[in-house]
C-alpha cells in the first residue's frame, strides 16, 4: 500500500525513490475552466435574455389581440361605436394584471390600443376600424425599431406569431 506524503515540496518517496502522484487539478487547469465558462456565459446570456423577452412579447401580442377583439365586440354590440376612454379604464386594469410584464396600456377611442414594455423600450400597437383589427405593429422607443428587430417582431404582426 503506497504512503502519501503531506509535504507538497517533495514529489518522490525518499525510501523507495518512486514518484508519488497526487490526485486533483492544478491551478492552471482550474483557471482555464473558469475562463471557458466565462466566455460561454457572455455569449449565451444575451441570447437567453432575448429569447425570454421574445416569449414575453408574444404573450403581450396575444393579450393585445384579445383586447382588440374585445373592443371590436363592443363595437358590434353597440351599433358601431367603440367604448370611450373612461369605459375602457376597467379593461385597462385587467390587461395590466394579466402578468404579461407590460407596464402601460394606451387606448385611443376607436382607432388603436397599445401596450408598452418600458424595460426593453418597445410598444405593440393594434389599429382598429369598423369592428376589425387592421394591423399590429411593434415600435421601439428610439425610433429605429432595433428592439423589435432583435425580437423578430417586424412588419405587420396581425398574421404572424
Amino acid at each position: 500500500m503506497p504512503t502519501y506524503q503531506t509535504n507538497f515540496i517533495s514529489r518522490f518517496n525518499k525510501t523507495t525513490k518512486k514518484r508519488i502522484s497526487y490526485a486533483g487539478f492544478t491551478l492552471i487547469e482550474l483557471l482555464i475552466v473558469v475562463i471557458i465558462v466565462g466566455v460561454l456565459a457572455t455569449v449565451a446570456l444575451p441570447k437567453y435574455q432575448r429569447s425570454l423577452e421574445r416569449s414575453r412579447a408574444l404573450t403581450g401580442l396575444a393579450t393585445l389581440r384579445s383586447a382588440a377583439e374585445m373592443l371590436n365586440a363592443y363595437y358590434i354590440v353597440h351599433d358601431g361605436t367603440y367604448p370611450t376612454v373612461e369605459q375602457f379604464a376597467p379593461m385597462k386594469q385587467d390587461l395590466l394584471r394579466t402578468g404579461t410584464s407590460f407596464t402601460d396600456v394606451t387606448y385611443t377611442q376607436g382607432t388603436s390600443v397599445a401596450i408598452t414594455r418600458n424595460s426593453w423600450g418597445y410598444t405593440l400597437q393594434a389599429t382598429l376600424g369598423s369592428g376589425k383589427i387592421n394591423s399590429i405593429f411593434c415600435t421601439s422607443e428610439n425610433g429605429a425599431n432595433t428592439t423589435c428587430t432583435q425580437l423578430g417582431l417586424e412588419g405587420n404582426l396581425l398574421t404572424t406569431n
